[in-house]
């Protein structure tokens, strides 16, 4: 076996989610990982989102 790493082509992307493409974030002999790109937007919604969730539970179980 040579000790030199050979380059392998990362195969596309398994899926294309609306706008929010994917990244090859690794890749292992041929597995490459594939991760959403975070929308910085949509995560801090869903963040303020989650947010005013909790705060609604404890608000109900403090009653």
């Amino acid at each position: 076996m040579p000790d030199d790493p050979v380059e392998r082509e990362i195969p596309d992307a398994p899926i294309s989610v609306g706008e929010a493409d994917v990244e090859c974030v690794s890749t292992t002999e041929n597995n490459p990982i594939w991760s959403a790109k975070r929308d910085d937007l949509a995560s801090s919604l869903y963040t303020e989102w989650l947010g005013r969730v909790l705060n609604w539970i404890v608000g109900i179980l403090n009653i």
